[in-house]
Order: C-alpha cells, then structure tokens, then sequence
C-alpha cells in the first residue's frame, strides 16, 4: 500500500510561529533572576560594611593585654557587693567591711559603698573627702558622659589636680574620676586617681580605663551572683 503525497505546505523550524515569543520570555526569564542577584548580592555587602554606632563609656577605653584567668575578688561584708580586679596588676592599699583601695603604684582606684541613691551627693561627698594637701588645686572638669559601675549607669565627674607626695618629692599632674552608681537603695562609689595624660586632656579618662577597666566593669551588685 502506497501513501499518497501530502499537498500541505511544510514551513522552516524558524518559521513556525510561537518560537520566537518563547526565546524572548526565556530571556526575560533570565535577565529578571540576573537582576534579583545581583540585588541580593548589594543588600548583603551593605548590610556587612554599614558603619556601627559605637556607645562609647568610661570603659570603652583602649584594651591592655587579656581578661584576667584567675582574678582575686573582694566582697563587702557590710554591703553586699563584690569586686573582680587582677592582683598581678593590682595591690590592696587598705580594705574594710564597706570598700577597698586598689594601688598600682603610680594610680589608685577606691570603691565605697552608702544606702540611699542620692548620686550627685555622693559623688560631691567622696571629693569633697579628699585630703586636699596631697591633690592641690583640684579643678572641675566636667562630667563623665556615660559612667557606671558594674553595668549599672549613674553619673560621674572628672576633675585635674597637683599630686604632692605626702613623704616629701616631686608633684606630678593627675586627673581624678568620681563615679556613683545605685540599684535597690545602694549606692556604689569609685574614685579612681592616675597620672594625667599630657598628650591630650580629652584622652582623659581613657587613661583610668586603661588601668582600672576589669575592676570598674566586673563590680557585682547584691542580688546579681
């Protein structure tokens, strides 16, 4: 059986109609997932690069050398609150059952302990304590944006003053911080002393942060062990 020659026109594969609309929805295709890439790829660079807004506090100073393994601790019998410090940088000047004296030779930082939350009062009562023939002509400068104690907020001053060895020899320029903080009717107070930065006075007080940073920061309230 013989089939017989078909009389219908054949057309070329690229004539055929609708090929070329699906060429073009392809590339659309394409070029739409290209685009949604790329757009994922910029929003993940910005998100990586975005400058961060730093809350810069007394602590936030310059670090010096690693955290403490094996930190000694003081706790107020009279109070309740406990301070971390490193010995091997840090000496006992003197301590009793509200605070202690930490020494480093050449700076000194002396934690205290009152009930109540009057800040400004203590603050103005642990300067007004200072024995004025050693630091003479102490001067006001201004407030310590930001000060805390054991990351409890509170308020602040620093001040300049001349340290006159009690013994006898040369003075020297120092700078003072004055910090009160409070948490359930318990004022905590630091009044750290160290040699002034002659570089820059508004270096201050990041060079009492040098020193003084891990006892200031790992200062535990009552209630919070």
């Amino acid at each position: 059986m013989t089939l017989a020659a078909s009389h219908y026109q054949v057309l070329p594969s690229e004539s055929v109609p609708g090929q070329p609309r699906l060429r073009h929805l392809h590339l659309v295709v394409v070029i739409a997932a290209a685009i949604a890439l790329l757009a994922v790829v910029i929003t993940t660079v910005v998100v990586q690069t975005r400058p961060r807004v730093l809350v810069c506090r007394l602590t936030c100073g310059p670090q010096v050398g690693t955290g403490s393994l094996g930190p000694t601790a003081y706790t107020s019998s009279a109070f309740g609150y406990r301070v971390e410090y490193d010995s091997s940088i840090l000496t006992v000047g003197r301590r009793d059952a509200s605070g202690i004296e930490l020494d480093t030779g050449g700076s000194s930082l002396v934690f205290s302990a009152r009930e109540g939350s009057d800040l400004n009062g203590a603050v103005r009562a642990i300067v007004l304590g200072l024995d004025t023939n050693v630091l003479q002509g102490i001067q006001d400068l201004g407030i310590v944006q930001g000060a805390e104690i054991g990351l409890v907020e509170g308020e602040g001053s620093y001040y300049s003053a001349n340290y006159v060895p009690p013994g006898g020899g040369q003075g020297y320029p120092v700078t003072i911080v004055a910090m009160a903080c409070t948490e359930r009717g318990l004022t905590i107070t630091a009044l750290a002393v160290a040699p002034a930065d002659q570089t820059s006075v508004t270096s201050f007080p990041q060079n009492v942060a040098q020193v003084f940073d891990q006892a200031i920061t790992e200062t535990t309230w009552p209630g919070r062990q």
